[in-house]
């Protein structure tokens, strides 16, 4: 484990989802203020991050799929792993509710009887965080994410700056 002093420099990988909450830009030159280590960071998904980790090209991993984490520091990737946020996973649909999930508080519910109706449903697909939980959730529902072309795979995250 790399240690930082004063004038060093942090190398950091995180995702965007971290980076677009605008928190980094925020606590990062506080950090800087009272350590004098600078951090420069790459913004990407959770599988990307955590990858850029196991090569050894960042001191900091900062994502959000625990299975994920788990399975890195079990692989003797990373050490002293934290809970530092969460996020809500919200499913948004059509005003017209063909699923009938509005009100509901069960993610896995939801996605049951969105797939029951045959609705649309759009994936980010790209193999971050939020997707790999969505994948979570489409298993505990115990239905297929995938079904006659409803199920839209767009491969990218959803915010653009």
């Amino acid at each position: 484990m790399r240690r930082h002093r004063a004038g060093s420099n942090s190398k950091d990988a995180t995702t965007t989802s971290t980076a677009n909450t605008g928190l980094l830009d925020f606590l990062l030159p506080k950090f800087r203020s009272r350590t004098g280590i600078s951090v420069q960071y790459v913004a990407v998904g959770t599988g990307a991050a955590l990858k850029i980790g196991e090569q050894g090209d960042a001191d900091v991993v900062l994502v959000h799929d625990r299975e994920s984490e788990d399975r890195f520091v079990a692989a003797g990737f990373g050490v002293n792993r934290r809970d530092v946020m969460y996020n809500d996973f919200v499913i948004v649909g059509a005003p017209a509710d063909p699923a009938q999930i509005r009100g509901l508080n069960d993610a896995a519910e939801a996605l049951k009887r969105i797939r029951a109706a045959g609705s649309a449903f759009v994936s980010r697909g790209d193999r971050s965080g939020t997707h790999l939980r969505e994948l979570q959730l489409w298993r505990a529902a115990g239905v297929g994410p995938k079904w006659g072309g409803y199920y839209l795979s767009i491969a990218r995250a959803w915010a653009r700056r």
